[in-house]
């Protein structure tokens, strides 16, 4: 008789507890919140990348022309700066509507 059972009698499939807090379910759902501290996560790891290239490049060109100051490792960080503030607001703008 125990040949009958189901799967998850037989304990082969978990079920959620019944005092979930958040009301999640078990199997990979992601609430909206974390989704959306996903998304300002990449914000920040993509705002750092960019800036860090575009002042690398910089730095990259003043060592190539032999410039006495690090005048374009600044230039190329205020380029990548104004250009990610320019795509944040964007973006910003984009949730709200």
């Amino acid at each position: 008789m125990s040949e009958n059972k189901t799967a998850s009698e037989k304990g082969l499939i978990r079920k959620a507890p019944e005092d979930n807090p958040r009301g999640q379910r078990y199997f990979g759902s992601i609430e909206k919140s974390d989704r959306s501290s996903l998304r300002w996560l990449s914000y920040g790891i993509e705002f750092t990348g960019v800036l860090g290239l575009f002042t690398y490049g910089g730095y990259w060109a003043d060592q190539k022309l032999n410039n006495q100051g690090p005048w374009l490792m600044i230039t190329g960080l205020l380029i990548g700066l104004v250009g990610m503030i320019y795509l944040l607001i964007k973006e910003t703008c984009l949730l709200n509507k």
